[in-house]
């Protein structure tokens, strides 16, 4: 009965190397993932009892995808011109509310 490998990870460095001590002697597959770059799998990679193992892996340019989303609301105000304003006349605006003389609507 074989049991699985056990799951490790861990990072390269600025040069892309990377190291894996103290694995148990098993097959692995490992899995390489960086950003800007295709996933790389590799399969079948057999660590035997005190035994290194060096595997020089590439990666390839994946595909560079960016994603812009605009939306726009049209304003409610014009406030870029005067275009849709009126004038109003002396009447007009006596006409309008004295909401001082409100006491419900006055301002504290």
């Amino acid at each position: 009965m074989m049991l699985p490998a056990p799951r490790v990870t861990t990072q390269s460095n600025a040069l892309g190397e990377y190291t894996f001590s103290q694995v148990e002697p098993a097959t692995y597959s490992i899995s390489v993932e960086a950003p800007g770059f295709k996933k790389l799998n590799r399969t079948g990679v057999i660590v035997g009892t005190q035994e290194t193992v060096s595997l020089d892996l590439k990666l390839e340019i994946g595909q560079v995808s960016e994603s812009v989303q605009v939306t726009g609301e049209v304003s409610l105000i014009e406030n870029a011109t005067a275009s849709n304003g009126q004038v109003l006349n002396s009447q007009q605006v006596d006409d309008l509310p004295n909401w001082a003389a409100i006491p419900s609507c006055s301002r504290s």
